[in-house]
């Protein structure tokens, strides 16, 4: 081979793997979300004109290693679907000390349904699993209240429960 023709090769090998390359950075930054600082906010107290019920919401201990049940004041919707929304929001707070937040911050609802037959259906944002230091595929949601009671999901951002006021157990 000619000199010419090493230097077509080497031409055109240097121009794939600067392709690869900043093909690679796109897709790393297309993939991997920028991780926004959370606030820093104390969860509000729910006001003392709305009447409330007591739901059972599940943290992780301080040493990280179970699930405690607290027992927090949630504010009372009106029926099942808002039931749930108030207890799914409740979660989705800061944890009370000294327990662990077991969902990522930022973590937002972005819908709650109830089918006909009492399947409930959760729609968190993407921090759900993206934002997770421990996110696995077959993870359960783990939540209760006088409202749900919950089931295994294998997706961590969609959980399924039945709720109880629609639904005979």
């Amino acid at each position: 081979m000619t000199r010419k023709r090493w230097l077509q090769i080497a031409a055109v090998a240097l121009i794939v793997v600067v392709v690869a390359w900043g093909a690679s950075r796109l897709l790393e930054r297309v993939v991997s979300p920028v991780p926004e600082e959370p606030a820093a906010a104390a969860p509000v107290p729910p006001a003392a004109n709305v009447p409330h019920i007591i739901a059972t919401l599940y943290y992780g201990t301080s040493d990280g290693q179970a699930l405690a049940a607290v027992k927090r004041e949630v504010p009372l919707g009106e029926g099942p679907r808002a039931q749930g929304r108030q207890i799914l929001q409740s979660e989705l707070e800061a944890a009370p000390a000294p327990y662990l937040s077991l969902i990522p911050p930022g973590t937002m609802l972005r819908a709650f349904y109830i089918t006909e037959r009492g399947d409930a259906f959760v729609d968190l944002s993407p921090e759900v699993s993206t934002m997770h230091p421990g996110a696995r595929r077959w993870s359960a949601c783990r939540f209760s209240s006088a409202a749900s009671r919950p089931i295994r999901s294998r997706d961590t951002s969609t959980c399924a429960a039945r709720s109880s006021a629609t639904h005979r157990w």
